[in-house]
């Protein structure tokens, strides 16, 4: 994508994530698989806090995020960041894409400044991502009124 490093006007914050999770979930041992730190981990029963307060998690999860590793409202400048961690790791992912216990998906948000527009994704990271997980997900929002 040619315009894949310039900057979104219509967008005000993106950032995507990286999730697997599921009841059975252990976080430490995927970990120790994919050798990376998640951004965020927990296991089915974990209290968490939450904007409501204390929350008791559902299922299990472990999420790497490109929320604090890239400042860009390029939605593919923050996927290709998560593409380059995963990829190295992908045999390792297989074993949690096809257990049916597990869910592995990617989560975008995307919020608009303007009201117009939105992400534009080339057909490389496209490509890369459906190789990593079993779906993707956008959280759209629209610009805040003062």
């Amino acid at each position: 994508m040619k315009d894949e490093h310039l900057e979104n006007p219509n967008c005000d914050e993106t950032y995507a994530g990286f999730r697997i999770s599921g009841d059975f979930l252990d976080p430490v041992e995927i970990t120790n698989q994919l050798h990376i730190s998640p951004s965020f981990s927990c296991m089915k029963g974990d209290e968490i806090n939450s904007r409501g307060g204390k929350i008791t998690r559902p299922t299990g999860i472990w999420s790497l995020e490109s929320k604090e590793k890239v400042k860009s409202t390029s939605l593919e400048l923050h996927l290709k960041q998560l593409v380059e961690q995963l990829e190295p790791v992908r045999a390792n992912l297989v074993k949690y894409i096809e257990d049916s216990d597990t869910r592995v998906d990617i989560v975008c948000f995307w919020a608009s400044a303007t009201g117009h527009g939105g992400p534009i994704l080339s057909r490389d990271i496209l490509s890369r991502i459906s190789c990593l997980c079993e779906n993707i997900s956008f959280d759209f929002y629209g610009p805040v009124d003062d």
